[in-house]
């Protein structure tokens, strides 16, 4: 059980800047950041397998539009899947911590996504330049409930 946890630690550290000012510095990194996750999901496929169905149905729904190339197209299609996203965030916020997982980071970790789904759904609502870093707080937000799924 503890390698998944750890490969996990090393696919979050991976993904690149947690915060939107981050990615907004950083808009030449960006393109980089897309090809090595793209790489990450195709190297730890099976350890989705020990997530949550909640957390695996979001999962689904969520790689395909972020691994789309950066830019407003990928942005577009964050705020098309907004509404199901918000849906998603709030099924899995009212799931109990999965076994082995400290329930305290579980409600944090899932608060956060919620949190972050209904700003992406208000962002892209009033057609905001903040869609794009929405999408990537969600994004990031994404990736802290896969983390709770294993913390121990």
């Amino acid at each position: 059980m503890r390698i998944p946890a750890i490969l996990l630690l090393s696919m979050l550290l991976a993904c690149g800047p947690s915060s939107s000012a981050e990615t907004a510095s950083t808009s030449g990194g960006e393109s980089g950041h897309h090809g090595h996750h793209g790489e990450h999901h195709g190297e730890h496929g099976d350890h989705h397998a020990a997530l949550p169905a909640e957390v695996n149905a979001l999962h689904d729904e969520l790689a395909p539009v972020w691994h789309q190339e950066p830019g407003p197209g990928r942005t577009a299609a964050g705020c098309e899947h907004a509404a199901s996203f918000r849906a998603h965030a709030a099924t899995i916020q009212g799931i109990g911590a999965p076994d082995g997982a400290s329930a305290e980071v579980w409600a944090a970790a899932t608060a956060s996504l919620a949190s972050s789904a209904e700003t992406l759904a208000s962002e892209c609502a009033a057609s905001s330049a903040n869609a794009e870093a929405a999408f990537d707080a969600f994004h990031t937000a994404f990736h802290g409930v896969m983390d709770a799924s294993h913390a121990h």
